[in-house]
């Protein structure tokens, strides 16, 4: 059906996207153990909550209380 293909797209789009961030962070990101989740598209995205979940082993602590900025900024700080 045509419902199925558009499911099938998405997950796709969302592992793609998964993996295209992993590989900007370059070969430092194989040694991330956990990950802190921020921004109202991967709090309202439970196919990019699993695809993040698969690539750091289960290691994502949501956090639903903080925007996205707030995530960069806290990046930003760890660099």
């Amino acid at each position: 059906s045509q419902l199925n293909h558009i499911g099938t797209v998405f997950r796709s789009i969302c592992h793609w996207m998964i993996r295209n961030l992993f590989l900007m962070l370059g070969p430092d990101a194989l040694s991330i153990q956990s990950i802190i989740g921020a921004g109202s598209a991967l709090m309202r995205n439970p196919v990019l909550q699993h695809e993040l979940r698969q690539c750091i082993r289960d290691q994502l602590v949501l956090n639903d209380h903080c925007d996205s900025a707030y995530g960069a900024a806290l990046f930003a700080s760890m660099q």
